[in-house]
């Protein structure tokens, strides 16, 4: 699954949805990696939670806010 955001790194309602998501599916045995494009800790033991790393890309500035793009 690819997202924006994910408990504890929230910026609005959307990461809260797709934890409980693929909390359950978890439950039903789905196996699931859930893609974000920043590095953080997740304490999360139903699902893999991997960061997003662009190809030949050294440094990501980041301004504003989470919904602004980057430069």
């Amino acid at each position: 699954m690819l997202g924006w955001e994910l408990p504890p790194h929230n910026s609005g309602g959307l990461g809260v949805a797709c934890f409980q998501l693929c909390k359950a599916l978890a439950k039903r045995g789905a196996d699931i990696e859930f893609v974000v494009p920043y590095q953080a800790e997740h304490d999360i033991d139903f699902m893999r939670v991997t960061a997003a790393t662009p190809q030949d890309v050294t440094r990501v500035y980041s301004f504003g806010i989470a919904y602004d793009s980057y430069k």
